[in-house]
C-alpha cells in the first residue's frame, strides 16, 4: 500500500520544478526538486528521520516536470 506522504512527496517535488523551469531551462528541474526533497528530509531528521523514499520520490516528481518540459 502506497502512503500518502509518498504521494505528497512526489506532488511536491513536481509542483515546484513546474513552477521553477517556467522561467528557467529543464534542467533546472531536478536540481530543485533534489533541493526541496534534501532540505525537508533534513528538516524531519530530528522527528521521523532520513527517508531516502521520500527523497526519491521528490526527484522524480521533479524529474517527470523536466520530461514533459522536454517534450514540449
Amino acid at each position: 500500500m502506497i502512503r500518502a506522504d509518498l504521494i505528497l512527496h512526489f506532488l511536491v517535488g513536481f509542483f515546484f520544478a513546474t513552477v521553477v523551469t517556467t522561467w528557467l531551462p529543464p534542467y533546472t528541474a531536478l536540481i530543485v526538486a533534489f533541493i526541496v526533497g534534501l532540505l525537508k528530509e533534513l528538516y524531519d531528521m530530528n522527528k521521523t528521520g532520513f527517508d531516502w523514499k521520500d527523497l526519491v520520490l521528490t526527484i522524480t516528481g521533479g524529474f517527470i516536470a523536466f520530461w514533459l518540459r522536454l517534450v514540449e
